[in-house]
């Protein structure tokens, strides 16, 4: 209880969507996730609180693996278009945007959060501040950072997703393919988070510290990189950078470079981008537990490859369509 009388509770269990609200005390408010802003009335709270339970449920009733569970929540927060403007669902609060016509970066970020929350996925923000090519800080950003662990699959790897990127819009009819549908894109999704692409475009640096010198931005090139020592690595950590990238900071390292085992560390920093042959599989597998027909998802599959094939680093011999 605050000094004025208001009553609020904590709902910060990991396995609080598996459980109902009905001993969930009368308070006011209702503090949930980990943000620090992540707070709403009790009556929202129930309501958040069934939405997401019963996605969960739908999770266990298919008995979805890691990456298709991130696959379909995915494409749940994709459906909901990209909006700057000052509605206030757009605070990026799960709670708000749940339920929102719009949704904005840390919107999409966060609602996949709390849904895979407790589901066997790590799953942290990068919050990224945006600079131009010449230093000045211009824009804040978010993505997602993911350690995925799929047998079914065989990935097993610490990568970079962005909602935001991959979300619809309207001129990819012209610029990708006139027959794309809001949840077709996947060019942002479980790419190596060492990868310099994610963090240098032709006009753009993205940066987790505001914090870096002019000529810092420019270091990395266009070269993927590669550590190789476990020493080098512990000694990057311990300084809370990343070779030249300087991408991450520690924060994300306490929150999940910690859960790597340590001799695992090298492999999960290193992974390769996956295959697209892979990834249609998962969206197969997925789109079947949807309730598609064998033929409905055969369409799919050669749409979305057709999209998709483009962005991704393996070699056209390697890429067989479902």
């Amino acid at each position: 209880m605050t000094k004025d009388g208001t009553k609020i509770v904590l709902s910060n269990d990991e396995n609080r969507y598996k459980k109902d609200c009905k001993d969930l005390p009368e308070v006011d408010y209702v503090k949930y996730g980990k943000d620090w802003d992540m707070v709403c009335s009790r009556e929202e709270y129930i309501r958040f609180h069934s939405y997401i339970k019963s996605i969960k449920q739908r999770f266990l009733k298919g008995n979805l693996s890691p990456l298709e569970k991130l696959i379909v929540t995915y494409d749940i927060v994709r459906c909901k278009p990209y909006n700057r403007s000052g509605d206030e669902s757009l605070d990026g609060l799960p709670h708000n945007v749940a339920f929102g016509k719009y949704i904005n970066c840390r919107g999409y970020c966060s609602l996949m959060k709390e849904i895979l929350t407790g589901e066997g996925i790590e799953l942290e923000n990068q919050h990224l501040y945006v600079f131009d090519k010449e230093g000045n800080l211009i824009d804040q950003h978010a993505r997602l950072t993911v350690i995925l662990d799929d047998d079914k699959y065989g990935i097993h790897g610490i990568y970079t997703i962005s909602p935001t990127e991959d979300s619809y819009k309207e001129n990819y009819k012209i610029t990708l393919s006139p027959d794309i549908k809001p949840t077709d894109l996947y060019c942002w999704f479980l790419r190596p988070f060492t990868d310099p692409s994610l963090y240098h475009s032709d006009n753009l640096e993205y940066r987790l510290s505001p914090l870096l010198a002019d000529d810092d931005i420019n270091l990395s090139g266009n070269d993927s990189f590669k550590i190789n020592d476990e020493e080098q690595l512990i000694y990057l950590l311990s300084n809370y950078s990343l070779d030249k990238l300087s991408i991450m900071n520690d924060i994300t390292f306490d929150g999940l470079l910690s859960k790597i085992p340590q001799e695992k560390l090298l492999d999960y920093v290193n992974v390769e981008c996956i295959d697209i042959n892979t990834l249609m599989k998962a969206i197969s597998n997925v789109r079947l537990y949807q309730g598609y027909n064998i033929e409905h998802i055969k369409d799919e599959i050669d749409r979305i490859y057709n999209i998709n094939e483009p962005f991704y680093y393996s070699k056209q011999e390697n890429i067989v369509k479902n």
